[in-house]
C-alpha cells in the first residue's frame, strides 16, 4: 500500500536575493531533511512501512524554495499481527509529517516551548499522551510518538543541521515548512530552540579563550534565552558568564542592536555524530561602545 504527502519548505533572507549561500550547503540541508522524516518513520513503524523522499527545488528572488515528496510504502501483511497486539496500525506519512511539524503538541512546538533547554520532568497523563515540562509549572502536552522523535539523537541532530544551523548564516531569516493543514514558520530568533542539547557527559574535544569584539545582533533579557552576536561572518549565540555585564543590564546600562563589545570568550569544541559543534560563552565583557558615535556620524 503506497500513500503520497507532500511539504513545502521555504528558506527567505538577503541570502538567496545577493547570491551568497553556498551551494553545498544545500545538499547538506536536502541530506538533512530527509534523515528527519526517514528516521521519524522508521522509528515510529519500525520496519513495517518504508519512506522515500523526494525534492524538487527552485531559486527564487529572496528566497530558496523546495517541494518535499514523501513516499510511503506499508507492508499490508503486518497490518492484521499489529492489531491484534493492540496497536491500530501503522502510522501514515500525514501523521507522521503532523507529529513533527504541527503547531500544537508536535516534535517542533515543543522545541520552542523548551527554547534548548532540558526538561526538568515528564510525566504520563493518559494513554498515549505526555506532559513536558521546561520548569515546575509551565508544560506542554505531546503525544508518546512526539516525544519519542524528539529525545532521539539522530532526529535532533538533523533538525539542528537543517533548521539551526542555516538560520545561524548571515541572510537567512527565517525558514518555512507547510503542509496540507499546518504552516510553521521558524524565525533567526527562534533557531537556537532548535540546536541539538549537548550531553553533558560527552568530552569536549578542545577550547580555546581568546579576545574578540562581537556586535550585538538581538538582545533577550529572558534568563531562558540567549543573546545574539555577530563577529566578522559569524552569527551565533552565547551564553554569558561575566558577573559586572549582568550587574550592567540589572542596572539599566543601555544596550541596543549595533553596540560592539570588547570580550573574553571561551569556545568549546563538540563532536556529534554528523559534525563539530561549538558553545560559545562570554567569560568577561572588557568594554562597550557604540560603533556609530565612534566615528563620529551622530
Amino acid at each position: 500500500m503506497e500513500n503520497v504527502e507532500n511539504i513545502n519548505i521555504k528558506y527567505d533572507g538577503d541570502a538567496f536575493s545577493e547570491n551568497t549561500f553556498e551551494i553545498k550547503s544545500l545538499g547538506q540541508i536536502f541530506q538533512a531533511i530527509g534523515v528527519i522524516f526517514e528516521q521519524s518513520n522508521n522509528l515510529i513503524n519500525k520496519k513495517n512501512a518504508d519512506f522515500v523522499v523526494n525534492v524538487d527545488s527552485k531559486f527564487q528572488t529572496g528566497c530558496f524554495e523546495f517541494l518535499v515528496e514523501i513516499k510511503q510504502f506499508v507492508d499490508t501483511t503486518a497490518l492484521p499481527m499489529l492489531a491484534g497486539q493492540g496497536v491500530t496500525g501503522v502510522l501514515n506519512a500525514y501523521t507522521i509529517i503532523s507529529l513533527l511539524l504541527s503547531n500544537k503538541g508536535s516534535v517542533f512546538s515543543l522545541l520552542k516551548f523548551l527554547n534548548g533547554i532540558k526538561p526538568v520532568k515528564i510525566e504520563k497523563k493518559e494513554p498515549k499522551k505526555v506532559l513536558v515540562y521546561k520548569d515546575e509549572t509551565h508544560y506542554l502536552e505531546v503525544t508518546e510518538e512526539a516525544l519519542i522523535l524528539f529525545e532521539d539523537k539522530k532526529v535532533r541532530q538533523a533538525v539542528g543541521l537543517a533548521i539551526a544551523d542555516s538560520l545561524g548564516r548571515n541572510g537567512v531569516e527565517n525558514i518555512t515548512f507547510a503542509s496540507k493543514e499546518t504552516i510553521n514558520k521558524i524565525t533567526k530568533e527562534e533557531r537556537n530552540a532548535f540546536y541539538p542539547l549537548i550531553d553533558t557527559e560527552e568530552e569536549i574535544l578542545d577550547e580555546e579563550i581568546i579576545e574578540s569584539e562581537l556586535e550585538i545582533v538581538s538582545m533577550s533579557f529572558d534568563p531562558t534565552k540567549k543573546w545574539e552576536f555577530r563577529s566578522y561572518k559569524d552569527t551565533f549565540t552565547a551564553d554569558i558568564d561575566c558577573l559586572k555585564f549582568k550587574k550592567q543590564i540589572e542596572q539599566g546600562e543601555n544596550f541596543k542592536k549595533g553596540d560592539m563589545l570588547k570580550t573574553i570568550l571561551k569556545i568549546e569544541y563538540y563532536k556529534t555524530e554528523q559534525q563539530l559543534r561549538k558553545k560559545r560563552t562570554i567569560m568577561q565583557v572588557i568594554s562597550h561602545y557604540d560603533p556609530n558615535k565612534q566615528l563620529g556620524l551622530f
